[in-house]
């Protein structure tokens, strides 16, 4: 990869490209929804990195959250649940009947909503608490993917 946006790793014919970024508790909410739908083939993971941040950026009026999926080339998707809605539609998937995504959904994801809320009280608001997080990345170590890597093979 040149490091070019126009670069990144391009997907099959029946899948659809997914940006996540590692750590990410909505990517990670997402990334459960798609194992426990068993439509892992149907999605390229490409993971964040300057090339994946100018694209999403470039694409959708310069604003890059993670994850988004593209729903065609030059467009993206972005919001969780609007990505697991549409997932769900195209796959005809019936969410309720996925218990793993509900059990992390309910359990961690809520756990660490809460963690991070009393992060925001503690130090003054998001900015601060967000700013706590890049201090500390150490704390919070990414083994997944490699520094500056756009796909994991």
């Amino acid at each position: 990869m040149s490091g070019e946006y126009k670069d990144l790793p391009k997907p099959n014919a029946d899948q659809r490209r997914l940006f996540l970024k590692a750590g990410c508790p909505f990517c990670t909410k997402l990334a459960v929804f798609i194992a426990s739908a068993g439509i892992q083939s149907k999605v390229k993971p490409i993971f964040d990195c300057p090339p994946v941040r100018e694209y999403v950026s470039r694409v959708n009026d310069g604003r890059c959250t993670f994850p988004a999926l593209e729903i065609e080339e030059g467009r993206v998707m972005l919001e969780t649940q609007d990505i697991i809605t549409f997932l769900c539609s195209e796959h005809n998937i019936d969410p309720k009947t996925l218990w793993v995504s509900h059990y992390f959904e309910e359990g961690l994801l809520r756990s660490y909503s809460a963690l991070f809320g009393f992060l925001i009280d503690t130090k003054g608001g998001y900015p601060q608490a967000k700013e706590w997080f890049e201090e500390n990345g150490d704390v919070i170590n990414h083994p997944c993917p490699p520094k500056g890597a756009a796909e994991i093979l």
